[in-house]
This record gives structure tokens, sequence and C-alpha cells, in this order.
């Protein structure tokens, strides 16, 4: 709008400057070469002078505008760019970190997405995009290479499935220390913190030693990675012991996970637990 004002005033600015200009020629023509022009003449420039001057800055503050709109235009333009580069690079080494661990797997896996979870911090249950017509099947173990998330909850439908996470209070998870007296229990949740309960009070464990699935109870197959000792709890008068256990898989940051259809033989493990896990 402030364009199309100032360009207007500038095209009348001409047209006077044009009239002026013509005044003065006939001026000198009906005066003759004596005659004296000079404060006609110095008033014309006056007043173009102050015309630029008055309307000039109003253009060029459009002009600096105009500018500034197309920089910053090309800065976010990069910063984005750059932020979709980093995005990409990250996903694709996430998704060749992710063929690795399966081609590297003692189990044989389905590979799934998360799809949602549910409000609980973290969250309790997720639904996956794969199903029955994947292969999926009920109470199958789900997992990550960092280590187990819980296992399908129930029947699944043609391509989703809701998988119970090991942070749900509901669900019992046979598991075993890993080190030299193996001591067993039952991985739970109190609703804040993972805990391996009933562990014999004679089993020596030491925070840091990991604990994995034990394969006790049929629906887990043993070897899985669940976590690391955090902080064991000793009462000498009670008949068992408690860990508190650190989960290896981040259960509030879930994209990609597997089902675990079945246990492939030829494929090898560390000490019982598939060597592509991180612990």
């Amino acid at each position: 709008m402030l364009q199309a004002f100032t360009h207007w005033v500038w095209a009348h600015i001409r047209g006077v400057t044009l009239t002026l200009t013509v005044v003065l020629s006939t001026a000198l023509l009906i005066r003759g070469p004596q005659a004296s022009i000079g404060p006609l003449r110095w008033g014309i420039v006056h007043v173009i002078a102050a015309g630029q001057r008055v309307f000039g800055l109003p253009i060029e503050l459009a002009h600096l505008r105009d500018e500034n709109r197309y920089l910053r235009s090309l800065v976010l333009s990069h910063i984005i760019h750059q932020a979709e580069n980093r995005e990409l690079r990250s996903e694709n080494e996430r998704l060749r970190q992710l063929l690795n661990f399966r081609e590297r797997s003692r189990f044989r896996l389905i590979a799934a997405r998360v799809l949602a979870h549910d409000s609980e911090v973290p969250p309790t249950t997720i639904t996956i995009d794969v199903g029955f017509v994947d292969g999926v099947g009920a109470n199958m173990p789900v997992m990550t290479p960092e280590g187990l998330l819980g296992r399908v909850e129930g029947r699944p439908a043609g391509h989703r499935s809701l998988v119970r996470l090991i942070s749900n209070p509901s669900l019992r998870v046979a598991a075993v220390v890993e080190n030299e007296d193996r001591g067993m229990g039952i991985l739970r949740c109190d609703g804040k913190r993972l805990r391996v309960e009933n562990v014999a009070q004679e089993a020596r464990v030491r925070e840091g030693d990991p604990v994995v699935t034990s394969g006790m109870g049929g629906i887990f197959p043993p070897g899985i990675y669940i976590g690391k000792v955090l902080k064991v709890r000793n009462d000498p008068h009670a008949l068992f012991k408690e860990m508190l256990i650190s989960p290896g898989a981040r259960l509030d940051r879930l994209e990609e996970v597997f089902v675990v259809r079945e246990t492939s033989p030829s494929a090898a493990t560390i000490g019982g637990v598939p060597d592509a896990v991180d612990r």
C-alpha cells in the first residue's frame, strides 16, 4: 500500500518537474538571454530536492523491508534444510542399527513401528502396526536392541497389536541375574520403578549386574536383556532380597520395536544374551 502511494507521488513530482522545466524554457524564450532566472531555477531545484527527501525515504524503507524479508526467508529455508538433513541422517543410522540387530539376533523377529501409547509416564501399553496377518500371536515377546519391552496382549488385529510393557504393574517376568550365582526372581513394576523380587538371600548380587529373562513360565525365552541392577535391598531378617532395576530400553522413546516370533538356534549369542544388545 505504501509503495503504491509513493510511486503515485513520484509520478506526480515528475509531472510537476516537467511542467516547471517547460515554464522555465518559455521564460527564457520570452525574456531573452539577459533575463535573470536564477531565483526561479533555484526554487525549482529546492522543490525537487525536498520532494526527494520527503518521498524517497519511504521508498527506501520499503525496499529494505522487502530485502529483509527475502534474506530472512533464505536463512529460514537454510535452517529447515539443515534440520531435515540431520533428522534424515539420524533416522538412517537408527534403521541401519535395527537392521544389523535383526540380522545378528538369535531370535526370528518381526519389525514394527509404534503407532500410539497410553497417557501414563512412562507408558504401560503401546500399539504397533503389525498383527496376526503379519504373523504376530498372543503373548509374543516384544523388544528393542536395548532390551525387553513386554508382550503382545490378547489376540492381535489384522495389522494392529496391543503390547503390555514391563512398566505395567500387571505384568510379571521371570528374571535371573547374570553372574556366577544366577539369582532368580520375579520382575515387576510398582508403578514407579522396576524391581526383581523373591531373590534368594544367599545369591550374591552387585550393583551393575545385568538382568535377563530366565525362560521360566514359557512366555519369554531365556537370555533377553532386561536391564542392570540399580540397587540391592537386603533385609537380613527376610527370606528374600529384592533389587531395583534400570531398564535397558527407553520406554518413553519407542519408535521401532521387534516382536519375537521364535528362537533361531543358529544365531550367535554372548552369555545367553543376543550379541547385538547394547548393555
